[in-house]
This record gives structure tokens, C-alpha cells and sequence, in this order.
């Protein structure tokens, strides 16, 4: 038996669940977490923390190299994460490095180098695979510690050590003259606009440097202002906090003002605007927020132990992820998501559960619930419950299956009640028998027209406005079916508790290979021949030509790749740093 490995990005395993009906409900990459109240219908959120075994509890400072690594600033050592495996660096394992290495900031400049400062005084880089101590041949003194970092697309990078500013040219780090009055003040705050333009921050003044001078924008900021906050945002112009307000400004002046949540006021925020116009801030105290581009305040949720996550870097990641850097809880990442909530409220226990889903036009779906009916959405947002005249289909049913037909109508099976037609927004009941009227598992509709009929003790078919029994002989016995295909030779496929059967010529024969040991959930045909069966507990099955392959997705069966293992996985991929291995076995 030959065992090989196949890369998958959980992406595409969640694509083939969506394929396969797989009908779990997802709001987050893994629940109970902390879910952002008011954020989940525009992200989707996962956390990372010491309990997985791979990361730091507290991080300082974020940044993301070339190669798509994410880069973590902690307590200890500076932690490389690809999504899946964390690796720590520090003296213990790199001789160049201090041991402990109390990193204090980190930054991937345009150059590929990655920088990390440390609480010491110490300054490193990491260059062609190569950390290497920065020293008084390259400029630097180790007068105070690297505060942060600022750099935008070729322009020089730019470090803050206590109340300097140095830049980076020629290999060499050298002093950058100050504002006017900014000497001696170690909250000063260096960052460049998106265009390129240099900015810097004080308690109580804002610039900006334009052909080698220094231009005062405000110099009457109040003396709250938390000039840590500043960071670039739209306009071509830069945030700052003021204690009470979130200010935009551009260089003519002042664009924007947004009052700040009561609990932050007064608080030194980590702040960030980012590729999609909204504007995340966080503290210590008080948690994480966002500004959103339609100018909605959004808050994130508290954790179990009911205490906000202590905020102390955000940043955003080439794919357009956020990722929030906290004191004593690890990172989260806030994933841009593709969808709009249509139906329940996420969150809530007694939200709507959907059991089947079906396209019946343009714009128009149907879909059955778990004791709320069937439900119409038309462009996207919930029209109405579709209801029979005589009250046997209503707001409080369990659909369990719908299925549209080719000729623009629908049927949806409904648990106690039997199958209804659905035709123009109405509703009206087929006659069943009382094995179709219990409960339907599954609904196909085959290349004939003939419409497929799975249940608890058999299949009916459906065809010229009548049901009958699919006869079966011998030992073929067919006990909760879930699941009906039809592949390109007009073979019928039914998966049920016992296995596979074919249903071909008229008669029911047991399928010419064995699945793996557990319950079938759901299959689908390629119309290029190939069958796909999702197996409970075992994984996902390919069979073609006879010959099975399952690919198991559990996390039993995962194997966490570096680079030097990507030769073994050629068809890899690695989407938003992360990667998922399926072992592939062949089925005897």
C-alpha cells in the first residue's frame, strides 16, 4: 500500500466540503475564540496562542519577509510563523544572536533584510538566510534601543532609538535631523505616508519633511496625544491619536476627526488604516476596534474569562490579513471574507441552521432550514418564507433537502410532511407514501428528468407526477440513503449507512470497491468520469476507473512542511502563509 502526500490549502478542503454539502456551520477557523462581535459578517477569525505549542503568549512587534514568513517579536527570542509551524531564533540556536533575546521590534525592509532591535540595545539583521549582529562599523552605537521602524517602497528605512532618528543609506546607519524642537523627547514617532513623505509625531506637534526640511502640520496638538499612534492612512495622509479623537491629517492640515470610545481616551493606541480604508486601533486596556470605511464603529469581543485582548501591535499581512499582537494571548489574524450574511445572526445559539441550499434562477436561491422553513433569498438578501395554502409547509419546518429542476421549479422535502413543489413562490404537496413523507435524506434530479429519492428505508423515484419504490433484490438493502450522483454512463450512485450501490439497467448492484471504514456523507460526479465520496471520520474519496484514493484530512493525517520539504509536496499550495498536507492512501 503506497502512501503519498498531496498539499492542500484548507481554502480548497473548504471548497470541496462546500461541493459535497457538507452543511457545518462555519463562522470562524475555530470557534469560541473570541469571535469579533460585529466583525464576522467582514472577517473571519482565528487566534494562535501558547496552547497550540508553536507560539509566543505575548508579542511586541509584527512584520512579514519576501518569502511570505510572518516575523514575531517576543518576549524571548524573534518567532518565525508560516500559519502551520513556528521556529524560535535566539543565542540558544544562532550564535550571533543574545540568549534570551529580549526583541523589542522587528521590520522587513525593501532591501529582503529583516531587522530585529532588542531591550539590550542590541541591534541584528537577518539578511540571505544569515543573522549577523549590526555594529559601529555600520553605524550604530548602541546608545539607546530601536524604538521602531518605517519604511515605504524605495524610500530609506527609517529607526527610531530613543529621541534620534536614524536612516539607513549606503549600508550605513547615520542621524536624520530632528523637527524643530524635538530634542530630548522619547515619544517622537517617524512614519511615511503611502506616496513616500516622511511624517513625525511629538505630544504636541506633527511634521512633515519635504527637500531635506522639516514642515510643521500642527503644532498645537493636545497634550494627550499619543504620538506612538501615528501610521499612514488615506489621502496621502497619516492618523494620529490626540487622547480623546482620532485625527487624519494631510499636509495642508486637518482632514478628519473621529471621537474615540470613552475607554480609550487618555490611552497610548496601537493604530493602524489599512488596505481597505478601515481603521483598526487597540490598547492594553480596552481591546481592539475598527473604524470601518462606512464609517461603522465595530468592537471586538471579550474572552472567556470576560477581560479584553491587550492590543500591543497590529499589522496587515501582502494578502490584506490583519494580525493583532497581544500581551498574554498570542496573535489573531482578521481575514478579509468573501461573503455576506444572508440568514441567522452569528453568534447566537439560536441562530438559523441550514440543512440545503439550491440555485433556482438568477440572483434567486432557495434554502431549507432546521425548523425555520423554507426560506426564498433573492439578490442576496432573505425575501420571505415560502408557505403551502392548507398550512402543511410553514415558518416552523424542518426542510431537510431542496432540489431545483432544470425547468425552473423546485422541490424540497420536508421531515413529517412529505415532498412539496415549489413553482412561481408557491408551495404545494406531492403525494407520498409514508416511507417519502417521514423524512428524506437527499433529492437528485437525473439526466432523464427523473427525480431521485433518498430515504431512511429505501429510494422512490419521482417521474410524470408520481412516486414508486426502486425495487432491489437479494442482499441489497438501502438504509438511510444521503446521497444521490448519476455519472456520464447513466450509472446512478447511492451512498448509504452500508456502503455504495449502483443502480444500472433497471437493477441494484453492490459498488466494485470498498470504502474506508466509516458512515458515506455525500458524493458528487465529474462529468469527466471521476467520483468523489466524503467518508465520516475517514476523509474524502477519489474513485476513477475502478481504483480508490482517500485523502485523509485529519489533522492526524497532516504533515507540516518547511522549505526543505517542498520538493516532497511539488504541487503544493501555500496561500496566506499557510499549508495543509492530506495523506493520500490507496484504497486495495
Amino acid at each position: 500500500m503506497k502512501v503519498f502526500f498531496i498539499n492542500l490549502h484548507k481554502a480548497v478542503i473548504a471548497a470541496f466540503c462546500v461541493m459535497l454539502s457538507w452543511n457545518s456551520p462555519v463562522r470562524a477557523e475555530r470557534e469560541g475564540d473570541g469571535l469579533a462581535e460585529g466583525l464576522e459578517g467582514r472577517f473571519m477569525f482565528r487566534m494562535w496562542e501558547t496552547a497550540d505549542g508553536i507560539l509566543p503568549t505575548s508579542v511586541k512587534s509584527i512584520a512579514q519577509t519576501r518569502n511570505g514568513y510572518v516575523w514575531l517579536a517576543a518576549q524571548d527570542s524573534i518567532v518565525r510563523f508560516d500559519g502551520t509551524r513556528a521556529k524560535s531564533f535566539s543565542g540558544a540556536s544562532v550564535p550571533a544572536l543574545a540568549s534570551p533575546l529580549r526583541s523589542l521590534a522587528t521590520f522587513a525592509d525593501s532591501g529582503g533584510r529583516l531587522w530585529c532591535s532588542s531591550t539590550d540595545k542590541s541591534l541584528y539583521v537577518l539578511e540571505r538566510d544569515v543573522w549577523r549582529k549590526v555594529g559601529e562599523a555600520e553605524g550604530w552605537d548602541a546608545a539607546e534601543p530601536v524604538r521602531a521602524f518605517t519604511q515605504q517602497g524605495g524610500e530609506d528605512l527609517v529607526a527610531v532609538a530613543g529621541s534620534r532618528l536614524l536612516v539607513f543609506r549606503g549600508g550605513k546607519l547615520s542621524p536624520l535631523p530632528l523637527p524643530p524642537g524635538a530634542t530630548a523627547l522619547p515619544t517622537l514617532q517617524p512614519t511615511y505616508s503611502r506616496s513616500g513623505k516622511l511624517w513625525a509625531a511629538t505630544r504636541s506637534s506633527l511634521w512633515i519633511r519635504v527637500d531635506e526640511a522639516w514642515i510643521a502640520v500642527d503644532r498645537k496638538l493636545p497634550a494627550e496625544t499619543s504620538a506612538e499612534s501615528l501610521t499612514p492612512g488615506g489621502q496621502d495622509g497619516v492618523w494620529i491619536s490626540t487622547g480623546k479623537e482620532l485625527r487624519l491629517y494631510s499636509r495642508a492640515g486637518l482632514l478628519k476627526t473621529v471621537p474615540l470610545p470613552v475607554g480609550f481616551r487618555v490611552e497610548p493606541l496601537q493604530l493602524l488604516e489599512d488596505a481597505g480604508g478601515n481603521v483598526w486601533f487597540g490598547s492594553q486596556g480596552n481591546g481592539l476596534h475598527v473604524l470601518t470605511a462606512d464609517g461603522r464603529m465595530l468592537e471586538s469581543s471579550v474572552n472567556r474569562e470576560m477581560l479584553r485582548p491587550q492590543v500591543t501591535c497590529i499589522f496587515e499581512d501582502r494578502e490584506r490579513n490583519i494580525i493583532v499582537g497581544t500581551a498574554g494571548a498570542g496573535i489573531a489574524r482578521f481575514k478579509p471574507a468573501n461573503f455576506t450574511l444572508v440568514l441567522g445572526e452569528p453568534g447566537s445559539l439560536s441562530g438559523t441552521m441550514v440543512n440545503s441550499v439550491a440555485v433556482t434562477g438568477p440572483g434567486r436561491v432557495l434554502v431549507g432550514t432546521e425548523g425555520n422553513g423554507l426560506v426564498a433569498v433573492e439578490n442576496g438578501a432573505a425575501a420571505r418564507h415560502i408557505v403551502s395554502a392548507d398550512g402543511a409547509l410553514d415558518a416552523r419546518h424542518r426542510v431537510t433537502s431542496v432540489l431545483a429542476l432544470r425547468d425552473g421549479r423546485a422541490i424540497a422535502a420536508v421531515a413529517t410532511r412529505g415532498l412539496f413543489l415549489i413553482a412561481d413562490g408557491q408551495a404545494t404537496a406531492i403525494p407520498s407514501p409514508p416511507a417519502v413523507t417521514k423524512l428524506v435524506r437527499s433529492l437528485f434530479e437525473a439526466m432523464d428528468g427523473t427525480v431521485w429519492i433518498g430515504c431512511e428505508t429505501g429510494i422512490f423515484t419521482w417521474k410524470d407526477g408520481s412516486i414508486a419504490l426502486l425495487p432491489t433484490t437479494g442482499a441489497a438493502t438501502l438504509n438511510n440513503v444521503r446521497g444521490i450522483a448519476q455519472q456520464a454512463d447513466g450509472t446512478i450512485i447511492a451512498i448509504h449507512d452500508g456502503g455504495v450501490y449502483l443502480v444500472r439497467g433497471g437493477g441494484v448492484i453492490s459498488a466494485p470497491f470498498q470504502l474506508p471504514a466509516g458512515t458515506p456523507l455525500a458524493v458528487a460526479s465529474e462529468a469527466a468520469g471521476p467520483l468523489w465520496i466524503a467518508v465520516e471520520k475517514a476523509g474524502l474519496v477519489r474513485i476513477e476507473g475502478g481504483a480508490g484514493v482517500c485523502f485523509h484530512l485529519g489533522p492526524q493525517a497532516s504533515k507540516r512542511l518547511d522549505r526543505r520539504d517542498r520538493a516532497d509536496c511539488p504541487g503544493h499550495l501555500a496561500l496566506d502563509g499557510e499549508r495543509t498536507c492530506a495523506a493520500a492512501e490507496a484504497i486495495p
